[in-house]
């Protein structure tokens, strides 16, 4: 079973197709969402790959006090006051909060007629796959099943420091995992650090996606710069747009994706110089950004997100880290050849 957020409606994950793509050749697969907001398919369902309707059709919320007078009265008592003391929760209003959704949402989901079937019939040769640490995972501690529980951490569902310090029910979450599977050494090494007295598997199992070729360079004098990444302030676009203005080449960047600081990009950009032209695409499938990056020129892609290296790559080749675009490393590696 691959528990997913909304995969494959709406968009955001339709990059799952890549890894469903390898593992349906060894595996049988039913994918199951989380949510969807529309049940509007985001990409093309991969074939042999099952699929079923998402748990709930909106996310499981009402107004807190709500949320709160219905955990007193769940089953799972013991569990959410031993998570509140233990962790020290009532230190914090945000975490509070944090506590209530997530203690609600685990006896929510517990009570899903759909979920019951599938937890029910699971047995030592099934897989219970979550792609990631939050939302319907939270349901990992109070299950009881002799299938095999795998997480698949990320960013925001692994990092605490992301989570006011806190991801409520982490630690009864990790004592019940089979493996925990990380896309790179630093996330692996911060979990494995953080819970040091918790005993759990941990492997890499990096993302990825299948190669449809390479981008050609610029052939008329004009940089043309390619980004790819939500508008938020953890991707620092912002940054990208005011090192862009700074250019006195012909230059011309395009960004892939949307968000909540798209105002404040198109006011950055507002007054830019001749010599600078600007594409904000938005949001596109999966499938089409790969098409901008083989059909169109590209000769740099740059990435400035605070939690990734800010990288710089030329023609498919990594040339350097950078917290500022600078156009030098295109111009030297443009002369070398």
């Amino acid at each position: 079973m691959y528990f997913t957020n909304s995969y494959p409606y709406d968009m955001g994950e339709e990059w799952k197709t890549n890894e469903l793509t390898v593992l349906k050749d060894k595996f049988d697969i039913t994918v199951v969402p989380f949510f969807s907001h529309s049940k509007k398919l985001a990409t093309k369902l991969v074939k042999g790959v099952k699929y079923q309707e998402p748990i709930f059709n909106k996310l499981p919320t009402t107004h807190i006090k709500k949320q709160l007078i219905k955990i007193f009265f769940s089953k799972n008592l013991f569990l959410f006051i031993k998570e509140f003391f233990k962790q020290k929760v009532y230190r914090s209003k945000k975490n509070i909060i944090q506590w209530i959704i997530a203690s609600y949402r685990i006896q929510y989901l517990q009570k899903n007629n759909q979920l019951n079937t599938i937890i029910n019939k699971a047995d030592k040769n099934t897989i219970l796959y979550f792609f990631w640490g939050k939302e319907t995972s939270e349901i990992v501690p109070v299950l009881k099943t002799e299938a095999k529980i795998i997480i698949r951490f990320h960013g925001y569902d692994l990092y605490e420091n992301r989570n006011y310090n806190y991801i409520p029910y982490r630690t009864n979450q990790l004592k019940k995992l089979h493996t925990a599977l990380f896309i790179s050494e630093q996330g692996k090494r911060y979990l494995q650090e953080r819970y040091k007295k918790i005993k759990f598997n941990a492997k890499i199992l990096r993302l990825g996606t299948i190669s449809e070729g390479l981008s050609k360079m610029s052939i008329d004098s004009i940089l043309r710069i390619y980004s790819c990444s939500s508008i938020i302030p953890l991707k620092r676009v912002d940054l990208i747009a005011k090192a862009i203005l700074s250019l006195e080449i012909k230059v011309e960047w395009t960004h892939i994706g949307d968000g909540i600081m798209i105002d404040k990009i198109k006011s950055i950009i507002l007054n830019r110089p001749s010599n600078v032209k600007i594409n904000l695409v938005g949001q596109v499938r999966s499938s089409e950004v790969k098409s901008f990056y083989v059909n169109k020129p590209v000769d740099l892609f740059i990435n400035a997100s605070t939690t990734e290296r800010c990288t710089c790559f030329y023609n498919g080749s990594y040339v350097g880290k950078y917290s500022r675009i600078s156009y030098r490393c295109w111009r030297n590696k443009r002369n070398r050849k």
